[in-house]
């Protein structure tokens, strides 16, 4: 939370708010005021006390819109740390309980609390949601810029990673339905402040950083060229917001007509169709613009290979300096010692674009800016464990860290070994990573990674599956769906460990709501589960050992044995073999056969959890009244 300001006097917070007189409001929250405080059981002295200290510190004042400007500086939480603090700070003069008691100093912090109430209470709550939104987003230090979220299958990981990264964008709020807050994260990652990846066995640097892409050149020979990873391009974007907003907004402005007069450069190329001439002779002409790339054409070719980003035309135009060849260019804007064939181009251009700008009197000037506000951008990493670290983020491990971020005191930039550019990672990029338990056990996981990351762990919470079971009919089978999950995950725990857990999300994927209090699946839902998930599950778990499986599930005969395959169907002199060897016959399991009626009978998952008689008799009863 951002520090408590302490004001001197009351003509220093009317000031900041932007507080004028206003007789007519002061009377109106007066008696507002009364009214609220009838509900509190302070004697007629004490509230006299309270409106003359109103008073005396010109809190009464103002208009209503100004209330924006005062509650973001005094809110319920600062409240309370303010009311702590008064107690031991000797220089906060304005909110410090006087020491001479004839001045009735001891009812600063009491008044500000109960005045704040009455404001938030007279306001809209629709505003006031706004603005804690507001200052939440502001504040984004209560979120770590790198946390992992970890558990067992089911646990809803990738589900909850929406959740968390709308509660670092400040967009999250409680009562949202699911299809909001998919369409708030959708909009977010349109605009490309979020970035989602599955890692995967044989994803490396190149994918995720940056790697080499074969292109053709002018005359058709193969060369190679550095091309972004998905991590290059959200922390370049991150980057791109974090510096703007230390800019002030004359050189925001400054930039934005640059990029317009850039933009009428270019557009002017292209409508008239001119063909340029370079230095040393050889003709081309813009194509297009697609994409934030200025794309060339040469004579003796008739596709646009050749391209320049807009973003490296503008650097070039905001150096403002003078070149005497591309080589000098290259070097001195983009530190290449060789440079690249599109250099040559873009010194051709620069040059035009100076002469453009000078016959030009007025330049094109873009519409005024707002000071630009520092954004939250955000990486999701799906199944991060998956991967091999070491191999992905390579040297770039340790730029993640909070203390090594760009905007930090101790920040660092490395040399990318392909584009040879300085690279570093904004304090305003978080990445959120999900792991899956079963599949690795997290003290296997990467020690460099482990350190760099906070994890959340996400284990089952059968308590989410007080939802009903039906038929098709849609009459309740008497399923408990959260004792069951309790029995399975208990025996799984005793077996191997609480990392190879079920989830609960396998149940609530399919859930739908009836009203605000009924939510069920059908028993049909429940058996494709058993049947696509849990069962599947289970058996890499146990490494096909279909006994412990028939123990997990209590035999609730999913898993039978197999008689087709037993000793007695493998001939008499196989039989012989074994027992002359003293052997004891092995039983053979499998799953119950898909289409068996033991899948559509409630009996069969009641068993999981011991109620197997109780269910066995309310099916009975089911089947009678069918009868009827």
């Amino acid at each position: 939370m951002n520090k408590i300001k302490f004001y001197k006097d009351n003509n220093e917070l009317l000031c900041e708010c932007g507080l004028e007189n206003n007789q007519e409001i002061i009377n109106e929250r007066k008696e507002g005021f009364e009214n609220f405080l009838k509900s509190t059981n302070y004697s007629p002295n004490t509230l006299k006390n309270f409106f003359k200290k109103l008073a005396d510190n010109n809190l009464l004042r103002g208009d209503t819109q100004d209330f924006e400007n005062l509650i973001y500086k005094i809110d319920s939480k600062q409240i309370d740390i303010l009311r702590k603090e008064t107690r031991n700070k000797s220089n906060a003069d304005y909110y410090q309980r006087s020491k001479d008691k004839q001045q009735g100093g001891t009812h600063h912090s009491t008044i500000l609390k109960h005045y704040h109430d009455f404001l938030i209470k007279e306001n809209k709550p629709d505003k006031i949601k706004d603005l804690i939104r507001l200052k939440e987003q502001n504040m984004q230090s209560n979120y770590p810029l790198n946390q992992i979220l970890y558990g067992p299958p089911g646990t809803g990981k990738t589900y909850h990673t929406i959740d968390m990264a709308l509660k670092i964008l400040g967009e999250y709020q409680e009562g949202q339905s699911r299809e909001e807050r998919k369409q708030i994260f959708d909009r977010y990652k349109e605009k490309e402040q979020i970035e989602f990846v599955t890692f995967h066995q044989s994803y490396g640097y190149e994918e995720f950083v940056e790697g080499i892409k074969p292109i053709d050149d002018d005359n058709g020979n193969l060369k190679y060229k550095p091309k972004g990873g998905i991590f290059k391009s959200i922390c370049n974007r991150a980057k791109e917001n974090f510096e703007n907003s230390k800019k002030s907004k004359e050189m925001l402005q400054n930039e934005g007509n640059i990029k317009n007069t850039i933009t009428v450069f270019f557009k002017n190329i292209i409508s008239e169709e001119k063909t340029l001439t370079k230095t040393q002779g050889g003709e081309f002409s813009i194509k297009e613009i697609k994409n934030n790339k200025v794309y060339i054409q040469t004579k003796d070719t008739k596709t646009a290979n050749l391209s320049f980003s807009l973003k490296d035309f503008e650097n070039l135009v905001s150096s403002d300096k003078n070149f005497n060849s591309s080589r000098e260019l290259a070097l001195d804007i983009f530190n290449e010692k060789n440079q690249s064939q599109i250099r040559t181009y873009m010194f051709h251009l620069y040059n035009k674009y100076k002469e453009f700008v000078k016959s030009n009197s007025t330049n094109s000037t873009a519409k005024l800016v707002d000071k630009v506000e520092i954004q939250p951008y955000i990486l999701i990493i799906d199944e991060i464990n998956r991967g091999n670290i070491s191999k992905i983020f390579g040297e770039l491990i340790t730029l993640i860290e909070p203390s090594k971020r760009i905007g930090a005191d101790e920040a660092l930039q490395v040399t990318l070994p392909y584009s040879g550019k300085l690279f570093g990672v904004p304090n305003n990029l978080y990445i959120i990573g999900t792991m899956n338990t079963a599949d690795r056990s997290i003290t296997a996981l990467d020690t460099a990674l482990r350190r760099r990351f906070e994890f959340v762990e996400m284990m089952p919470k059968p308590d989410k599956l007080e939802i009903e079971v039906q038929n098709n009919q849609g009459k309740s089978q008497h399923i408990k769906l959260n004792e069951m999950l309790k029995a399975i995950n208990a025996r799984i725990e005793f077996l191997l460990d609480r990392e190879k857990t079920i989830g609960h999300a396998f149940f609530l994927s399919v859930a739908k709501k009836i009203d605000e209090n009924t939510t069920f699946i059908t028993l049909n839902q429940l058996k494709e589960i058993f049947q696509n998930k849990i069962i599947p599950l289970l058996q890499e778990y146990f490494y096909n050992d279909y006994s412990l499986i028939q123990a997990v599930l209590n035999d609730n005969k999913m898993i039978e044995e197999d008689d087709s395959k037993s000793l007695a169907s493998k001939g008499e002199w196989f039989k012989k073999c074994i027992d002359d060897r003293g052997l004891e016959e092995k039983k053979i399991y499998k799953i119950a056969d898909k289409n068996k009626d033991i899948w559509n009978k409630s009996g069969t998952y009641t068993t999981i959890y011991g109620e197997e008689t109780e269910n066995k008799t309310s099916h009975s009863e089911q089947k009678e009244g069918n009868q009827h």
